[in-house]
């Protein structure tokens, strides 16, 4: 959760190359343990991320947020609440 929290936090940095670099790395993260991981956290540093999360919009795109939200398990399908997604989808999902 470090990781991604600096990826997040250098999104918006001033310098476009360390920029462009935080949001590969946003795109590419995604590790097998993120919902356990997230749901251990304490709830200030759970409500720190999430505000990242949010901040991130403009600059990943509302799709890509979203499947990040579901990759931390934040109540989400990754094509929306309350959506089902496709069968060949459920099992692999990705930023990119």
């Amino acid at each position: 959760m470090f990781q991604l929290r600096c990826f997040l936090t250098l999104l918006d940095d001033a310098d476009h190359r360390l920029r462009e670099q935080a949001r590969t790395a946003v795109l590419r993260w995604g590790p097998a343990d993120a919902r356990s991981a997230y749901a251990a956290l304490p709830a200030d540093e759970r409500a720190r991320l999430d505000a990242l999360v949010e901040r991130a919009v403009p600059v990943l795109g509302e799709d890509k947020v979203r499947l990040l939200r579901f990759f931390l398990g934040r109540g989400v399908t990754p094509d929306g609440p309350g959506r089902r997604p496709p069968r060949a989808a459920r099992w692999r999902f990705r930023l990119r």
